[in-house]
């Protein structure tokens, strides 16, 4: 069984075997599975972090967007305090603000938010753009690397503090502290 949905370019199929990661993703892969089962023992963290449940049958015919697939093969969206990922199930309706960007709507897929800006993939490079809006409706953007580096570093690294104001007051960081992920 295929599904497609023409808007995000993602496709569910149904696999024999269930979802796979691949080789290279593996350690980051599992160092967040652990960081999901200590979000789950801790009752106050519904308010900071939550990781989604996987959809293993997702399947893509663009190879640009492979990593953030990856992602969603495992941990379908997360909340991350600051940063939003949407899930494949959301995906589709927070599309509305490409519009605005650089170059053509057809290039970008917004996949979540930081600070309720839009945080998105060009679909030709894989990179992963943070947009901001000044007081004038003027988008700048800011290149965070391919999605695996945006997740090691931006949502489960030192550089949160980077994109986050008044970090040391933020849960999520604390929490990155305490498991001494942000000295990383």
């Amino acid at each position: 069984m295929k599904i497609e949905d023409g808007a995000t370019g993602l496709m569910v199929k149904e696999y024999q075997n269930g979802w796979r990661v691949s080789q290279v993703d593996k350690p980051l892969y599992d160092l967040i599975t652990k960081l999901k089962v200590t979000l789950e023992a801790e009752p106050d963290s519904i308010i900071y972090g939550e990781l989604g449940e996987g959809r293993p049958n997702l399947e893509m015919k663009d190879t640009a967007l492979e990593l953030y697939l990856e992602f969603l093969k495992k941990f379908d969206g997360a909340r991350c305090r600051v940063i939003d990922l949407w899930s494949f199930e959301t995906l589709t309706s927070h599309q509305y603000r490409i519009a605005g960007f650089m170059g053509e709507p057809d290039e970008w897929l917004e996949v979540g938010q930081i600070l309720y800006e839009p945080l998105v993939i060009n679909k030709n490079s894989g990179h992963i753009y943070y947009f901001t809006q000044n007081h004038q409706e003027v988008w700048t953007k800011g290149d965070l690397g391919d999605f695996n580096h945006f997740l090691c570093h931006y949502v489960f690294g030192l550089k949160y503090k980077e994109i986050v104001p008044d970090v040391y007051r933020d849960d999520w960081y604390s929490l990155l502290e305490k498991i001494n992920w942000a000295s990383k």
